[in-house]
């Protein structure tokens, strides 16, 4: 097990190696405390990484990016910091250069490939002038950008979010509820369809007791509900509970509060899907009772319909379609049936005394009566048309349904002043709602379609038996081959995402491994920092923890830390670290059922699960042996990938693959023509249920070490996901899902702070027009709460930083932001001599003096190297800067739909797509608004930060120049600062 001194020790080895490489620029001597810095750029989206590419641009112009120790990023830094590293390994060190020259060259080539695919998933295919250009248009691309013109950008985003959204649906449906329903139908569908053909005054619910196990559902719920409560208050007793941990870090009792938390989840699930089965089974033949119109004829009794059915059944033409699903006790149910009735001819017989639900006449039909009765009781009619909207007989249960949502959606609208949370209640909880009544339609259409060869959804869709096996024959041979490629399909847009980052920002379009980061002999560490939401470290209140990647470690102080894997690719840890979205929101920053059931229905998750391998593995409990372990060190990186997976996953898919055989197998013998001893059936289906329902139960203790393999299966970390589970444990299990990594730490500074560097250039551009910091103070609280350091006034004023911050939200004219670390917390001992730091903060804000200049031009490699003035064509007096909009994709948006919040912070939009224009023009804010805080950190004088700010401002200027007023104005105000 690594620990953090050896992770540190190792990082300080590869930048020592790495600075006393000959032809660096650099001496041995530049190691000494007061020259090196690091670099930590903040979350935000492309439009960040499009402000600190500018930060880059100056470090390399000002001949400082060889002094750069670490380069830490988050979310949208991710972009330019991955983006920058893969064109450093991809450019051969040429020693006859200068070192500044070859750095400007690697940022020049960055900054133009981010700039020409800025617009992510669908990139400008016009030109800058806003006219089209069939042959650049139309041309297949040569620089790795993709595969097919641009033109194709938005027709492969609609398909590829098609194809995501239909995913999970279609593998519920398949590998879940298509078995689900089949063994509700063979161990409940004999007594359904009798209790639904009874006649006389027998009782439904006497009906399922006797004919079904019913009651031995009912008592396991009660049984598991009463256990539930005792285990729920023997975990609130002191005997189970965590201990402080000693010199060692174990918790003395962690084992038992492990046991009894995990027995406490597997229990309160346990009881959840009893009781859907539960309500279920009570539903499905009360929902029959009510009449429906899209279902039933009118002018068919049930008692026709019964006679009609056990006519066909007892034909030799049904043997095909009739099995131990119709068979009670050796005897089919249609016969005890035909027994025990008499001919209705053709009138329709009481159940339990009683005709079948009929809605009472409308007091209030026609005209004359809905006007009087709204005139002389408005509250009582208005009650009398919601329920008339819910019980009419005329209506079928998704139309009832549709009605409720409507009603509530009306309500909530008109309150949303009021009460302005109902609605959003409303709109999250519509989408479980209606996916359980959608399941319940189908339980519903397979139990009672044979009889009443009803349709699914309003007259369409009726029963067909041959149609009905064909499909349940496909979804139990797919379930054998889908479960094996279950994250694959899960994660497709993941893979588009990452596909898009790679082919958009990286070097030539091709991603590299993580590994290759250390053949670079220049260039900062890269650290990236995501977000681990499915674990909890014993002892720590919070489920969510940080996480970084690097070339040499992954890990965090929580989840412990191994070495980065050979096939963790550079794209892989860039799209998880900025997989900013639904995911994200769902997991990390909010613990709501509802808001996982869509993440889960919608599938749009930006984060995947990744391979943690410490000591042990999942799969064999121990470390594999030498000779597989060069084995698969001798395979590419993509299938070593793919193998390791495939070997974790072993013992789990094997368990999948023989309960889905025992089950086919089961259903094969169950539907045989003419079957009567259906207990060899239905011994295989409950074999293969309770092999499922093992797994799914041993899964909550997946922390003792002979269940760890239980941990590496996708499908059942998607279980926990779902159902809100988060694994316990003094380390992360051997697969984490992880997501964006701006929900604690969206500056990146915790990280540096982590490794105590002495001087850090944060370059903040997270959404903050009015400059409230509100993500530094964050950083900052988490670093205090983790007791890495604190910070404090650097002018000696003994002010609260309360007071600092709030004068550089008021003093738009301050460049930067300085602050001091003090390393340590109280009487801790410190492992390492650095205990102060200086962090200076670059923000993504327009100064004063750049409000009034005009649109500048697109960046080339040449403008980015100083061998072209930043002069423009002529753009139009009333296009500056600061009236760019955000909405579009295209350069050509900004003539005809400009609209939204303006340039430089823009809208939401922006943290997935930006114009060519506004990265340039974001990219030179950037490199103008960060000089005097690059000046402050390399320790120059104020006169050459002056000077220097001078000149970036001047360059920043391009044609049509500004009025000449205002010309004088900016220029008269230098002069005043200097």
């Amino acid at each position: 097990e690594l620990t953090f001194e050896q992770v540190l020790a190792e990082e300080q080895e590869v930048l020592r190696r790495r600075r006393s490489e000959p032809g660096c620029g650099v001496s041995a001597n530049s190691l000494e405390p007061g020259t090196r810095f690091s670099i930590a750029l903040s979350g935000g989206g492309i439009r960040a990484a499009a402000f600190q590419a500018g930060v880059l641009w100056r470090l390399a112009e000002e001949g400082l990016l060889q002094d750069v120790q670490y380069l830490a990023a988050v979310s949208g830094g991710g972009y330019i910091a991955a983006s920058f590293a893969s064109h450093l390994v991809a450019e051969e060190v040429d020693n006859t250069q200068d070192v500044r020259g070859w750095y400007l060259d690697i940022v020049a080539k960055t900054l133009c490939r981010m700039q020409h695919n800025a617009g992510g998933f669908i990139r400008d295919p016009v030109g800058a002038d806003g006219t089209w250009r069939w042959r650049e248009t139309l041309a297949f691309p040569t620089n790795g950008s993709g595969v097919l013109p641009r033109i194709f950008d938005t027709p492969i985003f609609l398909l590829t979010l098609c194809m995501t959204l239909a995913t999970n649906p279609a593998q519920f449906c398949i590998i879940y509820l298509v078995p689900a329903i089949e063994i509700l139908n063979l161990y409940f569908g004999a007594a359904l369809r009798f209790s639904f053909c009874a006649p006389g005054s027998t009782d439904s619910w006497q009906i399922l007791f006797e004919w079904s196990s019913f009651g031995v559902i009912l008592r396991a719920f009660e049984v598991t509900a009463a256990v539930n409560f005792v285990v729920f208050l023997s975990s609130r007793l002191p005997f189970f509970a965590l201990g402080s941990p000693g010199k060692d870090g174990i918790h003395p009792g962690s084992r038992r509060y492990q046991l009894i938390h995990g027995l406490l989840a597997c229990l309160s699930r346990c009881i959840a899907l009893m009781f859907t089965m539960i309500v279920l089974l009570y539903a499905l033949p009360a929902a029959q009772g009510w009449y429906l119109s899209d279902t039933m004829a009118a002018n068919q009794p049930r008692g026709a319909l019964c006679e009609k059915y056990s006519a066909w059944a007892a034909s030799s033409d049904s043997h095909d379609n009739i099995g131990c699903a119709d068979i009670h006790q050796g005897q089919a149910w249609y016969e005890t049936y035909v027994t025990m009735s008499s001919p209705f001819n053709g009138t329709i017989p009481q159940i339990n005394g009683t005709e079948p639900l009929r809605a009472e006449t409308n007091t209030f039909k026609g005209s004359d009566s809905t006007t009087n009765g709204w005139k002389r009781n408005p509250d009582l009619f208005i009650y009398t048309w919601i329920v008339e909207i819910v019980q009419d007989e005329k209506r079928s249960i998704i139309t009832s349904f549709v009605c409720v949502l409507f009603v509530l959606f009306v309500t909530g609208t008109v309150l949303a002043p009021i009460i302005p949370g109902f609605l959003f209640l409303v709109l999250s909880l519509a989408g479980p709602a209606i996916s359980l009544v959608i399941i319940f339609l189908l339980a519903h259409w397979r139990i009672y379609g044979p009889i009443t060869g009803q349709t699914l959804l309003y007259k369409r869709w009726a029963f067909s038996a041959q149609i009905w096996n064909d499909f349940v024959r496909f979804s139990l041979f797919a379930g054998i081959f889908l479960v094996p490629f279950y994250n694959e399909l899960r994660r497709l847009w993941h893979w588009y995402y990452l596909r898009s980052l790679q082919m958009n920002f990286f070097c030539r379009g091709e991603d590299l491994p993580m590994g290759r980061l250390l053949e670079a002999t220049r260039g900062p560490l890269l650290i990236l920092t995501g977000t681990v939401s499915d674990f909890k470290r014993l002892g720590t209140q919070r489920s969510i923890s940080e996480i970084f990647f690097s070339c040499l470690h992954t890990g965090s102080h929580l989840t412990g830390f191994a070495r980065t894997p050979y096939f963790r690719t550079l794209a892989k840890c860039t799209a998880l670290t900025g997989a900013g979205s639904l995911d994200a929101l769902s997991l990390s920053m909010s613990n709501r059922m509802r808001f996982r059931f869509w993440l889960e229905f919608l599938n749009l998750s930006w984060g995947d699960y990744i391979l943690f391998e410490r000591a042990e593995t999942c799969s064999f409990g121990r470390l594999p042996p030498a000779w597989l372990k060069r084995f698969t060190d001798s395979l590419r990186p993509w299938i070593r990938r793919k193998f390791t997976w495939v070997l974790q996953q072993l013992p789990v898919l094997g368990l999948w693959v023989v309960m889905q055989v025992l089950l086919a197998i089961g259903w094969h013998q169950a539907k045989a023509s003419g079957s009567r001893d259906c207990s060899s059936a239905k011994t295989m289906v409950l074999i293969a249920f309770w092999l499922f329902g093992g797994i799914f139960i041993l899964s909550f203790f997946a922390f003792l070490p002979s269940l760890h393999f239980l941990m590496a299966s996708h499908v059942i970390r998607q279980w926990h996901q779902a159902s809100r589970f988060i694994y316990r444990d003094t380390r992360g299990p051997c697969l984490l899902y992880v997501t964006d990594g701006g929900v604690q730490d969206c500056t990146g500074i915790v990280q540096l702070m982590r490794r105590r560097c002495e001087r850090i250039l944060l370059v903040l551009a997270a959404a903050d027009p009015r400059d409230e910091l509100a993500v530094l103070r964050t950083a900052m609280e988490h670093a205090a709460d983790q007791k890495l350091g604190c910070f404090f006034d650097p002018s000696g004023d003994h002010r609260d930083l309360q007071i600092l911050l709030e004068a550089y939200a008021e003093d738009k004219a301050k460049p930067y932001l300085h602050l001091r670390i003090r390393y340590g917390w109280g009487g801790l001992p410190h492992s390492r001599d650095q205990e102060f730091g200086d962090l200076f903060v670059v923000k993504n804000r327009s100064i004063p003096e750049l409000h009034s200049i005009p649109v500048p031009p697109l960046l080339t490699e040449d403008k980015i190297k100083g061998r072209l003035d930043m002069t423009a064509q002529e753009v139009g007096e009333w296009r500056l800067a600061k009236d760019l909009g955000g909405l579009g994709c295209c350069d050509s948006c900004h003539h005809c739909c400009n609209c939204g919040p303006k340039f430089p912070h823009l809208t939401g939009t922006n943290y997935l797509w930006l114009t060519p224009t506004l990265f340039s023009s974001l990219c030179r804010l950037g490199r103008a608004v960060s000089g005097e805080a690059i000046h402050a950190l390399a320790g120059k004088t104020a006169a050459q930060e002056q000077l220097k700010g001078l000149e970036c401002n001047q360059q920043f200027l391009v044609q049509p120049p500004p009025p000449a007023q205002q010309m004088d104005q900016m220029v008269g105000q230098l002069i005043v600062q200097l």
